[in-house]
C-alpha cells in the first residue's frame, strides 16, 4: 500500500509487534528531551505511570502499537488508535534517537499504514497531529501522502485516505 514515485526507496524496514519487553526503550524515548518538546504532553513521565499505560495499551484491541526496525536496530514507535467511528485511527510516532535524520520516517510512516490496513481494513482515514514546530514530522507526514486539512488546538492535522 506504498505511494509509487512519492517515496524515495529505502532500507529493509521492518515491522514487529511491541512486545512487554520494549516497555524500557518505549520509556526512555518518550522522555527523550526532543521527543517531550515535539509531544502534546510535555512532562516527563514517571516510570511506574508509563509501565501503568504500557500494559494497558498491550491489552487494549483498538490500539495497534509497532517497533519500526532495520536488523537487529530498533528505529521507532508507532502507534495506531482505532477511534470510536471505527474508521479512523490516530498515528502517533516516536523516532529512536538514533534513527532521527537518517530519512527513515517517511518510508515508515507510509509502510505501517499499509501494515494498519490489513489489520483493520474497516480503517478507511488515518489523522495525524503534528505540532507546528515539528518540521520534520511536517514533511515526513506530508512525503507520505498526508494532507494538512486544519489546525486547531495548537495543533496541526494532518489526513491520509486509505485506498
Amino acid at each position: 500500500m506504498g505511494h509509487a514515485g512519492l517515496i524515495a526507496p529505502s532500507p529493509r524496514i521492518e515491522f514487529r509487534p511491541i512486545v512487554a519487553a520494549d516497555c524500557e526503550t518505549v520509556f526512555v524515548w518518550r522522555n527523550d528531551p526532543l521527543s517531550r518538546a515535539m509531544s502534546e504532553q510535555t512532562g516527563a513521565v514517571p516510570y511506574a505511570e508509563h509501565c501503568a499505560w504500557f500494559e494497558q495499551s498491550l491489552g487494549n484491541p483498538d490500539r495497534q502499537l509497532l517497533m519500526a526496525t532495520l536488523g537487529a536496530e530498533d528505529l521507532a514507535v508507532l502507534r495506531f488508535d482505532i477511534t470510536g467511528k471505527r474508521t479512523d485511527a490516530i498515528i502517533s510516532i516516536n523516532m529512536g534517537p538514533g534513527a532521527r535524520g537518517r530519512k527513515l520516517a517517511t518510508p515508515i510512516i507510509d509502510r505501517s499504514v499499509g501494515l494498519l490496513a490489513r489489520t483493520f481494513p474497516e480503517v478507511t482515514t488515518v489523522f495525524a497531529y503534528v505540532k507546528p514546530v515539528n518540521i520534520a514530522s511536517q514533511k515526513a507526514f506530508t512525503r507520505a501522502a498526508f494532507t494538512l486539512i486544519e489546525q486547531q488546538h495548537g495543533m496541526m492535522i494532518y489526513r491520509r485516505t486509505i485506498d
